[in-house]
């Protein structure tokens, strides 16, 4: 059953599909087609936990790019990791 507003996969990029529907008896199951990730989680309806995943998961790839084009400025492991903490949202 496709459904749309579903975010690609965020491991691999591929499109995402719902296997089950959740609903008071059973958890919802969202599926990459492509590598076979899955995701089944205790929401009503499908796709918005599935979502929150991808969506940080774009905000740390985001961080780690930034850190790989100013390499020169980032002369300590320890500021990268900060930063990549910063994008998920993570106090260190």
């Amino acid at each position: 059953m496709t459904v749309e507003g579903l975010l690609p996969c965020p491991f691999c990029g591929g499109k995402a599909d719902v296997e089950r529907n959740g609903d008071r008896r059973q958890s919802a199951i969202v599926v990459c087609l492509d590598c076979g990730c899955r995701l089944e989680s205790n929401e009503h309806g499908s796709g918005h936990d599935w979502n929150q995943r991808a969506a940080q998961t774009s905000e740390v790839k985001e961080a780690f790019l930034d850190i790989c084009e100013n390499i020169d400025v980032y002369v300590d492991c320890d500021n990268a990791l900060n930063i990549i903490a910063r994008a998920l949202g993570i106090e260190r």
